[in-house]
């Protein structure tokens, strides 16, 4: 399903009928999962990544190398060999690279295949949901938070 979207928002949270849904991500969702609810060593493969019309504004979730801390970074698109261009990954102090394993992708397009899963293409102002089984998606109430910040703080 797809709707336009008016105005200039801040999509990174959509909740349907009172529940939070996910990203469109690589690997799909496991509540059972220990790391981000699920990693893989192919979520950034060369393969993968040239399957991706424009992973711009996506994101990598990666655990450290040795698995104890994590980085986070922005998508802001890919060479033709299928290697993404990142920009972040500060988060830690100890920059040893990340984890072969345990990473994750989210906010690409062409993961949006599993129910419950969201994509918000900001460039075409346009929300592209995949609906449970159990949604009646015409009655369903969509909501997303706008606040930059909850709490400011200023001196």
């Amino acid at each position: 399903m797809k709707a336009r979207v008016e105005g200039e928002l801040v999509m990174d949270m959509l909740v349907v009928n009172g529940q939070i849904r996910h990203m469109a991500r690589y690997p799909n969702f496991d509540e059972k999962a220990v790391r981000f609810n699920g990693t893989s060593a192919q979520a950034t493969a060369p393969a993968r990544v040239r399957k991706w019309k424009n992973p711009a504004g996506g994101y990598v979730h990666a655990m450290h190398n040795s698995d104890w801390g994590d980085f986070h970074y922005r998508i802001n698109g890919k060479d033709a060999k299928g290697n993404l261009h990142l920009e972040g990954g500060w988060q830690n102090n100890r920059p040893s690279g990340i984890h072969p394993d345990n990473r994750m992708v989210e906010n690409i397009f062409e993961e949006l295949d599993a129910p419950g899963e969201w994509y918000y293409a900001a460039n075409e102002h346009t929300l592209y949901y995949y609906p449970t089984e159990e949604e009646k998606i015409y009655e369903a109430l969509f909501e997303s938070h706008q606040l930059k910040h909850l709490i400011e703080l200023r001196m």
